[in-house]
């Protein structure tokens, strides 16, 4: 089971970052355009992304978005613990115990920006029905950028974005 789970968030990273972060957009009032995440409807029990909301979209493309829940950053041993959500643009295949494909994940991560590291607190997948699965994370090591499941570019962006919003930020 923890290679499912490893793989999934290697294959959101790889669906985010397609292309580069550099052809991602930056969060932006009003978010994307009509081919962007963006632009499509949260799935079921996905957070909203709208303008005020507490979710911020840090990068994005058409097919997928991959926002910080600005409402749940705590600082935690000095590092910042936030939740990042992906939305996906086309339903993902059932994983495990899920009982219908998914468009919405979340991980609840620990980064540590200075240093370039992360662990995995948490993760949350909402499947099309709406029901949550919740469990423990298959990262909770510490890990450095490069070799977290959910990639350097993302997670610097992460960073960038922490730092933009004013908010906790690794030491």
């Amino acid at each position: 089971m923890v290679a499912t789970r490893l793989t999934v968030g290697a294959a959101l990273a790889a669906a985010l970052l397609a292309g580069g972060t550099a052809g991602c957009e930056r969060s932006r009032p009003g978010g994307g355009g009509a081919d962007t995440p963006a632009a499509r409807p949260a799935a079921a029990g996905a957070a909203p992304t709208a303008a005020g909301a507490p979710w911020v979209v840090v990068v994005e493309n058409p097919s997928i978005r991959m926002s910080i829940d600005t409402s749940r950053v705590a600082a935690g041993e000095g590092h910042p613990r936030l939740w990042l959500g992906f939305d996906l643009a086309e339903a993902w295949p059932a994983v495990e115990e899920l009982k219908a494909p998914y468009r919405h994940y979340e991980s609840h991560q620990e980064l540590d920006c200075a240093a370039g590291r992360a662990r995995g607190l948490a993760m949350r997948i909402v499947d099309t029905t709406g029901a949550a699965y919740a469990r423990p994370a298959p990262d909770s090591a510490w890990t450095t950028f490069a070799e977290h499941p959910l990639s350097e570019p993302a997670l610097r962006s992460v960073c960038a974005k922490l730092a933009e919003l004013g908010g906790p930020r690794g030491r």
